[in-house]
């Protein structure tokens, strides 16, 4: 019997971190010609989505040895978030690749809620605008 060792490149937490800076540096940028905004909700209406989707698309692998490699170690939690959001039929010829990109929006989703208490918690948007960018 041969005994193989495969190693696996794990950087799942690498992308999370990158989405969830870019949509902080997103909306820090959107919160700076929005000052006098008291309604979180027009972010979000207005390029939150669309951010979120650029976002998390992409931060989602393109190599191939990627794709597998993360749907190894997590499939089952981008199984669940594909599903969860209703995507296709699981018979996508870029399924692995499609679940991951839910995955890391479902993350982007996270975020953007803990950018909208933010919102509603800070004092001013001067108070909001210094936590975000220390």
């Amino acid at each position: 019997m041969i005994k193989r060792t495969i190693i696996i490149e794990d950087d799942l937490d690498d992308r999370c971190d990158n989405v969830r800076e870019a949509l902080r540096d997103d909306f820090i940028s959107w919160l700076k010609d929005n000052m006098d905004v008291d309604d979180f909700n027009l972010y979000r209406e207005g390029q939150g989505g669309d951010v979120r989707a650029e976002i998390s698309h992409s931060n989602t692998p393109d190599r191939e040895d990627i794709i597998k490699g993360l749907f190894y170690l997590y499939g089952k939690d981008f199984e669940y978030e594909y599903e969860g959001a209703g995507g296709g039929r699981g018979t996508e010829a870029n399924h692995k690749q499609l679940t991951i990109n839910y995955y890391l929006s479902a993350k982007a989703e996270d975020y953007m809620v803990e950018l909208h208490v933010q919102f509603d918690e800070a004092e001013s948007m001067i108070e909001l605008l210094n936590e975000l960018t220390n």
